[in-house]
């Protein structure tokens, strides 16, 4: 089934949204990359999450990462994204 699955990889899929993630409660492991996506949401629900790539997409900004991202992501990927360009931001997890 598929909530038993810990990793998930839906990169180079044209995606400019992602939704229904709550039903994967055990995914440590997600990559959507390459896809057009312009904002994260659904993310903080996987609490299991421990790595994400969002490289490759159309993100401008991540408003609030705290409230976005799962306490116990430990590696966060957004290179090639107009938010990665941002100089003097950081986005602290």
């Amino acid at each position: 089934p598929c909530n038993a699955a810990t990793h998930l990889y839906l990169q180079h899929n044209l995606l400019s949204e992602i939704e229904s993630l709550e039903f994967f409660a055990r995914l440590q492991f997600l990559v959507l990359s390459h896809n057009k996506l312009t904002h994260v949401t659904g993310i903080s629900q996987l609490a299991a999450l421990l790595h994400l790539d969002l490289s490759h997409n159309q993100i401008g900004e991540i408003a609030r990462p705290s409230d976005v991202f799962p306490a116990a992501l430990v590696q966060l990927n957004v290179a090639a994204n107009p938010c990665a360009a941002l100089r003097g931001r950081r986005i602290g997890l």
